[in-house]
């Protein structure tokens, strides 16, 4: 995954965040297991990295905490390269 792809889902998750009104969020910061965000939208950014970006999140192995921070997302994402 390009640096751009990954920007492109940053700023994707950061307008979920915003919708929560939820501003200034770092990198390695908690975003599930704060309470911060909710399971609706982890459904939200789990569909929109399936359909936007192509990458198969059906693994039988996948945890929330594997998206529970940008850093985390993105770790994740690169670990699922191709």
């Amino acid at each position: 995954m390009s640096a751009s792809e990954f920007q492109q889902i940053k700023t994707y998750i950061l307008g979920v965040l915003a919708t929560y009104n939820i501003h200034n969020v770092t990198d390695d910061q908690a975003l599930f297991s704060s309470g911060m965000l909710d399971s609706l939208a982890a459904v939200q950014i789990l569909t929109q990295l399936e359909t936007d970006f192509n990458i198969d999140l059906a693994d039988e192995d996948f945890d929330i905490n594997h998206i529970d921070s940008l850093q985390a997302l993105e770790n994740f994402l690169a670990s699922r390269k191709n």
